[in-house]
């Protein structure tokens, strides 16, 4: 049972339905193949679906969709940070880049998405100013902090 020389991670797609196959009461495929891979020593990275029409619930919900077993020792899934998976495809493109970033990319392509990405996000609040020239609301708040 030896790991690949490569890295290995388990995607988890954290939505409504994620542990649906647990219903019936006994432990079933995705929570086996979550204590399998943790088992292994392969890094869980876990992604948290935002579309309503995809499945999003509040994380909180997880906490009672979850089988207790993968929420204590020696599984602890949660202690993962989950990856917001958003709705909206502008942001959707950069959470799919996060979690590729998450699980070991580091492709210079990726790295320039994301950096326009930031470049765009801070000429948007910079075009938030008022009449004297100065950041308005919010910004002028958060600047001053």
């Amino acid at each position: 049972n030896e790991l690949p020389s490569h890295r290995v991670v388990l995607l988890l797609y954290l939505n409504k339905d994620v542990f649906d196959d647990e219903k019936s009461g006994k432990e079933t495929r995705t929570s086996a193949l979550v204590k399998k891979a943790t088992d292994l020593g392969i890094q869980l990275v876990l992604m948290h679906e935002q579309d309503p029409e995809k499945g999003a619930c509040p994380f909180n919900d997880f906490f009672q969709l979850t089988p207790s077993n993968l929420l204590n020792k020696p599984y602890n899934i949660y202690n993962t940070l989950a990856i917001p998976l958003h709705a909206s495809l502008e942001h959707r493109r950069v959470s799919l880049r996060c979690i590729l970033r998450s699980m070991g990319s580091s492709t210079p392509k990726n790295q320039v998405a994301l950096s326009k990405f930031a470049k765009s996000v801070r000429k948007r609040i910079m075009g938030v100013r008022d009449s004297d020239g100065e950041l308005g609301g919010v910004w002028k708040d958060l600047k001053t902090r």
